[in-house]
């Protein structure tokens, strides 16, 4: 027995063969493919086309409901992340997006996860956003079976609580950038036990998988979920700390230590270029977004029964928008099984704990909420959302030890948590019922509630007679447990998006005419798809989002909009459409550089503007006059790129690129330092001699002259320690041979 672990006998903890591992290794990467074989087989379509029906020429369907509680799938996560792509594609460091709104940093907005090689290249592919998120729910998989064979938990656990939180509610509903770093939660407790086993047996190395797993965590471009799973992480250490002798303890300080630091170098580049944007942009309304929880009411209910009201978004509750996935009956009633039994395990006391605080935080509980708002920037956080990784991994925890208790021989009846798992299904039906939820607004499926209801009692009764089962009790409980879990996460995908045609033509012709110009749109491509396809679009959807955009938005072009949503005729409230908007204030936009607006074929804007496309989902209207990307008073220019333009000018001149101002840019005028000042309070300016010049723009990582030397200086310590290890460990391999 490894010292400081628990001590539990069980005999279900033995070394496993090689072909057993990978035939569990087989199976776990089977479960994601087996989990999307509708969208695989060509029968459903991505979620991200979700943001795309106004484009649909083929008369594509979706629904009944939604497939994904996040449309962001599509706006942020698919549309920069293909940006970034293509960027990295083209040998260039995706540091800026020239093609959303009026420019803005691309790395640094952290939701393109623009760094997050090489997991984002997958977005190259055909089809490319599936199996990225194929390639991390197997990451997921892989890495918590090896955590929980760590915590000396049989085989057959292991493999079942990896695959429960591979089909967990999160990556169910949710397939935006929040998506990518849960994957590394696992993969970064795996990290701490290595280190921890390191430290006991006096060995080098140990932390390069936790090191590996933090920062992918931070590069995977959601900092809200690697925040929160990093305090799971630390709480998780203390509880182990606790039960390890003193001698262990000073050198497993030092390599975490030191994996702290090179983990602060490798993220250095990233959390600069973050923070830099962080500091100059508009986050009107974040401050409160901690205090944000469910209706335990209307809302537990959903959490153990995730479709009892339908598919997502039916009855239109503020859950659907408040929600970032499920639990699942069978979950909960195994996971309640497991802290009872195996209590004084400090793990199972460490995930309990953590689960029942995220439990009580998202119902809103008050002292709760009161404490956990009191450490620093939770209160940005909406932890009603982005703690259910974490309450999803922690229960498959406690599940898997339940198991394992059942295959040890030590326990077989499960009645009493799931006589605790009734009750409290019960009480949030009845809750639901006096709510009135069943009566609101939406149709009611009943073949969605009649599944829900079914699938709780028959798992109830199967749970109860375990007994009965003898020897294959343990395969009954925890397969029925699985193949909920399989059942809930494919439901979602019976919504997906099917037939749907993009009309492309459009797209090439505002590729092909579009020149350095923007184009404004009305509805039928939305915002940020300008990115995915390089043609620069002035609308955009993103947090956080450049405050002297907004201000220039709103004081020069449209002053009702939404400071993170310009999508048309998105939460305007009582004032005007951008319809309205764009017919009485088309030439500000020209001014911004808009050359084109798009729009359905039903809005008429002839009387303000020139039509130059048509087809069955959108037209294209010319502007009549427009501000060219680079301008200057009695100059000649000629662009070579958006970065760089020859000048010829009679006298010294300003010229101006409609680009937006940020501190990192440089210039150079005929090779020569040059200062760029702001026009109109967001655009680019620089003064010109008289005369012929060349002038370029360059935009640099924030305080990188010492943060990029520093993340090479992480990286080859990270490599030189992986070098160190594996050597040791060749070294001691070898040493009983020689002996």
């Amino acid at each position: 027995m490894r010292p400081g672990l628990d001590p539990y006998p069980s005999p279900t903890s033995e070394a496993m063969t090689r072909r057993a591992t990978y035939l569990v290794i087989l199976a776990l990467i089977v479960i994601p493919f087996a989990s999307r074989f509708e969208i695989l087989t060509g029968m459903r379509q991505q979620a991200s086309l979700t943001a795309l029906p106004m484009m649909d020429k083929a008369g594509g369907e979706m629904g009944p409901g939604l497939p994904t509680v996040e449309p962001n799938v599509g706006f942020t996560s698919f549309a920069l992340g293909a940006r970034a792509v293509e960027d990295w594609c083209s040998g260039h460091v995706p540091l800026w997006n020239y093609f959303e709104g009026t420019g803005a940093p691309l790395a640094g907005e952290m939701q393109s996860a623009a760094l997050f090689l090489p997991f984002i290249l997958l977005l190259k592919l055909l089809s490319g956003q599936l199996y990225f998120h194929i390639v991390l729910q197997i990451v997921t998989g892989i890495c918590t079976f090896f955590f929980l064979r760590k915590l000396r938990l049989g085989a057959a656990a292991s493999f079942f609580g990896a695959a429960l939180f591979e089909l967990n509610g999160t990556f169910a509903w949710i397939a935006n950038t929040a998506y990518n770093p849960i994957a590394f939660l696992p993969m970064s407790l795996l990290g701490l036990e290595f280190a921890i086993e390191a430290a006991e047996r006096r060995a080098k190395g140990g932390w390069l998988i936790l090191c590996a797993g933090a920062v992918w965590s931070v590069y995977a471009g959601f900092p809200e979920v690697a925040f929160l799973d990093a305090l799971l992480i630390v709480a998780y250490f203390l509880f182990r700390a606790s039960r390890l002798a003193r001698a262990v303890l000073k050198p497993l300080a030092f390599k975490l230590g030191l994996c702290l630091v090179v983990t602060l170098l490798l993220i250095g580049p990233l959390v600069a270029q973050f923070t830099d944007f962080l500091s100059s942009s508009d986050i009107e309304g974040r401050p409160n977004s901690g205090s944000a929880s469910l209706d335990p009411r209307t809302s537990l209910i959903v959490l153990l029964a995730p479709y009892i009201y339908g598919p997502i978004g039916n009855f239109h509750l503020p859950f659907w928008r408040q929600a970032a996935g499920y639990l699942g009956f069978s979950l909960v009633v195994l996971a309640m099984a497991g802290a009872g039994w195996r209590w004084r395990s400090r793990a199972v006391q460490c995930f309990a704990i953590w689960a029942v605080i995220c439990l009580l935080k998202v119902c809103g509980e008050p002292l709760t909420t009161w404490l956990i708002l009191k450490i620093p920037a939770l209160k940005l956080v909406v932890l009603v959302r982005w703690l259910m990784p974490s309450l999803e991994f922690s229960l498959a925890v406690l599940a898997a030890h339940a198991i394992d208790e059942l295959f040890s021989g030590a326990r077989r009846s499960l009645w009493i948590s799931t006589v605790l798992g009734m009750g409290a299904f019960s009480v949030s039906l009845f809750l639901a019922q006096v709510m009135g939820v069943f009566q609101g607004e939406g149709s009611f499926l009943f073949g969605y509630a009649a599944l829900n209801v079914i699938m709780v009692i028959f798992i109830a009764m199967a749970f109860c007679c375990t007994p009965q089962f003898g020897r294959f009790s343990p395969w009954a409980a925890s397969s029925l447990a699985l193949l909920e879990a399989f059942l809930l996460f494919n439901i979602p995908l019976i919504s997906a998006p099917r037939g749907f045609s993009i009309d492309m033509e459009a797209v090439a012709f505002l590729r092909k005419n579009l020149g350095l110009q923007r184009f404004y749109t009305l509805g039928p491509i939305l915002p940020n798809y300008g990115s995915a396809w390089g043609i620069a679009e002035l609308n955009y959807d993103d947090m956080p989002v450049d405050k002297h955009l907004v201000d220039y938005y709103r004081a020069n072009l449209d002053p009702y909009i939404s400071p993170y949503n310009t999508k048309p005729n998105w939460g305007r409230g009582a004032g005007p459409s951008c319809n309205e908007i764009i017919r009485r204030n088309h030439h500000a936009f020209g001014r911004a550089g808009v050359k084109y607006v798009a729009a359905f074929p039903s809005e008429n804007l002839s009387g303000y503007m020139r039509l130059v496309y048509r087809s069955e989902a959108m037209q294209i209207y010319e502007l009549p006059e427009f501000t060219s990307y680079f301008s200057g008073s009695d100059c000649e220019l000629k662009p070579l790129s958006r970065d760089e333009v020859a000048v010829r000018c009679e006298h010294p001149s300003k010229i101006v690129r409609l680009e937006s101002f940020e501190p990192n840019w440089r210039a150079t005028v005929n090779g020569q330092p040059a200062a760029i000042g702001v026009h109109d309070g967001l655009f680019q300016s620089i003064d010109v001699p008289a005369g012929v010049s060349t002038v370029k723009f360059t935009y640099r990582c924030p305080r990188g002259a010492w943060v990029i030397p520093l993340f090479w200086l992480g990286a080859a310590v990270f490599a030189g320690a992986g070098v160190i290890e594996l050597w040791a460990r060749r070294s001691a391999a070898r040493a009983p041979q020689l002996a």
